[in-house]
């Protein structure tokens, strides 16, 4: 004995899939560089995925070199004298205008002459910072290291690793 099974009828919609071989090829490609050299402390995005412009796509380690260091550390140094002298001379010679003992003249030209050296020594230490950690403490939003996407678009291909050195 054979046994049918039954079906009601019903509408419904056909697949039809077709296999077909062959490469996709961007209309543009934008290659993505670092602007700092170091190692590649972390990769965040994969290929095929989509990112946004300015979507940060990996992070450099900063591996900074040693006479750079070195030469950054002195100067820093030598800045902060010349700023603790500037410092106290100006301290002086506000004193002495505040005393009516000189004239308006030298006292805006010691006045301009501390300011210098407070700028010089904040330099100083902000330029250490870009050699020690990549960024500087006022500049942290505009961080060169992050590596960020330039465009909105779809990964293709993320040729390095964690671990990689890159150079700018």
């Amino acid at each position: 004995v054979k046994v049918y099974e039954t079906v009601a009828p019903a509408v419904s919609s056909l697949e039809k899939c077709t296999v077909a071989t062959g490469k996709v090829e961007s209309r543009d490609e934008v290659l993505i560089k670092p602007q700092i050299s170091g190692i590649v402390d972390a990769v965040y995005k994969e290929s095929g995925q989509l990112v946004k412009k300015v979507e940060v796509i990996a992070r450099v380690k900063v591996i900074h070199e040693l006479g750079q260091l070195n030469s950054a550390e002195s100067r820093v140094r030598l800045d902060e004298i010349n700023y603790n002298q500037g410092k106290t001379d100006f301290a002086r010679i506000e004193k002495l205008a505040k005393d009516g003992l000189i004239s308006s003249e030298e006292y805006e030209k010691g006045k301009v002459t501390f300011e210098q050296a407070e700028e010089e020594f904040q330099t100083a230490k902000d330029a250490l910072d870009i050699i020690k950690e990549g960024i500087t403490k006022k500049t942290a939003s505009y961080s060169n290291t992050m590596i960020r996407s330039t465009i909105d678009g779809l990964i293709l291909d993320v040729p390095i690793k964690e671990g990689n050195s890159v150079i700018m």
